[in-house]
């Protein structure tokens, strides 16, 4: 995690550094980085999604075959 992040602000400072002159490029800058943590945002919300979507399958299959194992034994 810390590799990444560290070689990710590098870039950004000489970038920052480079293009101070025009406020234009410092403003992509800015949006390159927002568009980036908010896609680590929502790829990990997915994975979350992903995880509570199969434990909720793995629960509901689990009842049901308890509850289709009672029945047959009741009858």
């Amino acid at each position: 995690m810390f590799q990444p992040l560290n070689l990710r602000s590098k870039p950004d400072m000489t970038i920052d550094v480079q293009f101070l002159d025009s406020p234009g490029t410092v403003v992509v800058v800015v949006v390159v980085v927002v568009v980036v943590v908010v896609v680590e945002l929502v790829v990990i919300e997915v994975v979350v999604v992903i995880i509570i979507v199969v434990v909720v399958v793995v629960v509901v299959v689990v009842v049901v075959v308890v509850v289709v194992v009672v029945v047959v034994a009741a009858e």
